[in-house]
């Protein structure tokens, strides 16, 4: 019984302070015309007998009466929205949901025992959910339609500038307004998005026609992107962005672009390659991004088209010049275009192929362009050291490495035969990025030509003969093969000193390597020599090739002209390199020889040219530096095609041993695909008769056209 006394003087106090609280919002029921002061006192009157017959059950009798007093409140609540104009009908259905919550907060609140008894006792819908069901099926639905076209028309009235929602007071309410949507059904949200779209897709058939008429396509596109932005910036204050932006991008695209591409790249005037031709970045970047956000294939590949075609006759325009300023440009100008790529165009897959196979075509046309400039800034070091990190990096677009790599390694032992390398450091950043853009197989014997060049530990412990002679050992297999003299080469031609000093050197090597084989080259050696001109009576130190002092030695001795052919026969040096030889003393910087017949617009060897030498030279220097005359082989060419034979022999031979078994057009584009040379496909299939004549590999006995692999 003292347990009955608690609880009554608990729910008693709780029904004394509800009390008060429904007597304050009596004011505002009423003066929502929702409610009279007589039903008002109805509902308090059943919720107070609730707690007073406590010896009585009400609870479906109260149950019964929620659902007829929230039904009869819900009835007046559409009346009053269906009376309103379709303009103001948000502002009375935010008053209606505001009323609304407030009267189910109470009502619930004064019944919730319901919800802890009655209600779980005999399976009954709650309360809250009971109130919101009734709502929505009773004034929200019935509603709905009219009211998102309400809302959408505020939305439209500031789009097409009627009545711009500029006050924060403004969004705001729109915002409640569609957080009241949400609350009382989350479902129809994709109607109310629909209804918005709808106004929106009005919107641009009214307008898009007369913007691509009266605009240029840049400011049309300019208008474009202006409307793209503030939709979207519509969309997040009054719409769920997460789920109305994509809709909203996609309807706009179709509108704006996908269905005025042909105006926009029109033949008559062809806007994007006139940004090219301005150089204007902000147009560029918004070309891409409005048609690449859009999907419209169509649009990148004529944009890819326009910027293949100016790029390339940029590049070509420069890269074909002449000078070195022109080079120079054409190194700006592809930096600029890479970083166009990457920045205004996102490094785009249609415009990295079509830069990779501009690049290509530039670059394969004439190699010499780049290696000749590397070589030079590798001699002079007029440059910073990005410059030869992009010049490897253009060297790259070649479709044969092993042509370049070649190229490359003779420029490198030119320079370090004649001394002319700029610095140690400049050649190890070559080597680290050439082996960084192609690979450490790309580098290796250029590697080993600097670790011969720089590092003699064999020559460390050798003492020569004459303090005047030096000695360097090189390995064979990785320098190029320079055309040898040794066995053309007669030694009794040679100064005693260097024949002494060869002798001394080979014991020793022979001491230390006996298996090892010294092959000479002269050619490659350098001599000082001690000159004595008549004019000015002045003495020189002449540093040149040794087949340029043995020349000058023999001519020195001699007396009259000497002709070409007793020059030959008397030095036992092959024409083929007597020549340059004779031309680098007769028209070089410093003209030590004299040539008859000597014409003023011939700078050429002839076979019935005659030599001697010039009495009368001058300068005013004392040491003199003659170049180097380095003469490449013949055949290299055919040298790199040959090597080039093994190396896809081997490929051949790696996919057909994990293969087994191969079509041809399978195998031919299986081996082009793992090659990083290219080649023609007729080059494969050479390569494969000679492997099936080898025994690699036979054709199949049913299919002449399929490859087995014989193990």
């Amino acid at each position: 019984m003292e347990t009955d006394n608690e609880e009554w003087s608990s729910v008693k106090t709780a029904i004394e302070h509800l009390q008060d609280r429904l007597l304050q919002t009596k004011t505002l029921l009423r003066n929502d015309r929702l409610f009279s002061n007589e039903e008002f006192m109805r509902i308090y009157t059943i919720c107070y007998n609730m707690a007073v017959h406590r010896d009585h059950n009400h609870s479906a009798f109260l149950y019964e009466q929620f659902g007829s007093i929230m039904d009869e409140f819900c009835i007046r609540c559409s009346i009053e929205l269906k009376k309103c104009v379709i303009e103001a009908l948000i502002f009375q259905w935010i008053r209606i949901y505001e009323v609304f919550i407030l009267f189910k907060k109470w009502m619930c609140r004064f019944l919730m025992y319901l919800d802890r008894g009655y209600i779980k006792n005999n399976n009954k819908v709650p309360l809250e959910e009971y109130s919101w069901q009734m709502f929505r099926e009773t004034v929200f639905n019935r509603s709905s339609r009219m009211l998102f076209l309400s809302y959408n028309i505020w939305i439209s009235g500031d789009r097409r500038g009627t009545s711009k929602i500029i006050l924060q007071k403004d969004a705001s309410f729109l915002r409640r307004c569609l957080d009241a949507f949400l609350t009382t059904d989350k479902t129809v949200y994709v109607f109310l998005q629909l209804e918005y779209l709808k106004h929106l897709g009005a919107y641009l058939g009214d307008h898009a026609d007369a913007w691509i008429r009266d605009l240029k396509p840049c400011e049309y596109l300019s208008k474009v992107n202006e409307e793209m932005q503030d939709e979207e910036r519509r969309v997040q204050r009054f719409m769920i962005e997460h789920e109305s932006l994509f809709h909203t991008r996609s309807l706009m695209y179709r509108h704006l672009l996908k269905e005025h591409i042909a105006e926009v790249f029109s033949v008559e005037e062809n806007a994007f390659l006139g940004v090219l031709e301005r150089k204007d970045a902000v147009m560029r970047t918004l070309f891409f991004q409005l048609f690449h956000n859009a999907g419209i294939e169509e649009a990148l590949v004529k944009m890819c088209n326009d910027f293949k075609e100016y790029t390339s006759q940029q590049l070509n325009t420069l890269y074909s010049g002449s000078t070195e300023e022109e080079l120079e440009q054409f190194f700006e100008e592809h930096e600029e275009t890479c970083a166009m790529l990457h920045k205004d165009f996102g490094d785009h897959r249609l415009f990295n192929e079509a830069h990779v196979k501009m690049m290509q075509a530039i670059v394969n046309k004439n190699p010499a362009r780049l290696t000749q400039y590397l070589d030079r800034i590798m001699r002079t070091g007029r440059a910073h050291d990005s410059r030869i990190v992009l010049v490897c990096n253009l060297l790259g677009y070649h479709s044969g490495p092993d042509t370049i790599a070649e190229v490359l390694r003779r420029d490198m032992a030119r320079r370090y035969f004649v001394d002319r390398s700029f610095s140690q450091e400049w050649e190890k950043t070559l080597l680290s990025t050439l082996k960084h853009r192609f690979g450490y197989q790309f580098t290796t014997k250029m590697e080993g030509m600097s670790f011969d060049y720089t590092s003699q530990t064999l020559i460390t412990e050798y003492t020569p003969a004459f303090p005047e002679t030096t000695m360097r050992v090189l390995t064979g297999s990785y320098w190029p093969s320079f055309c040898s003299l040794t066995e053309e080469f007669n030694k009794i031609l040679l100064p005693p000193i260097v024949q002494q000093s060869m002798e001394h050197f080979e014991a020793f090597f022979a001491e230390h390597h006996p298996a090892r084989k010294i092959s000479w080259q002269h050619h490659l050696g350098t001599f000082v020599l001690r000159a004595f001109f008549p004019r000015g009576d002045r003495r020189y130190d002449v540093s040149c090739g040794m087949l340029q002092g043995l020349v000058l030695m023999w001519l020195a001795t001699s007396t009259g002209d000497t002709s070409l052919q007793i020059l030959c026969e008397i030095t036992k040096i092959p024409q083929s390199l007597l020549c340059p030889v004779l031309h680098s003393l007769v028209f070089g910087p410093h003209k030590l020889l004299i040539k008859s017949p000597m014409l003023m617009t011939d700078h050429k060897i002839r076979d019935n040219d005659t030599f001697c030498l010039n009495l009368d030279f001058f300068s005013k220097k004392r040491l003199l530096q003659l170049p180097v005359v380095i003469v490449d082989p013949p055949r290299v060419q055919e040298k790199i095609q040959e090597d080039r034979k093994y190396y896809f022999e081997a490929i051949v031979v790696r996919i057909m041993k994990a293969r087994k078994r191969m079509a041809h057009k399978e195998l031919i584009k299986e081996a082009l695909g793992q090659s990083n040379i290219t080649v023609e496909s007729k080059f494969i299939k050479t390569i494969i008769e000679k492997l099936i004549e080898k025994e690699y590999l036979e054709r199949a006995s049913e299919d002449n056209s399929v490859y087995l692999y014989v193990a």
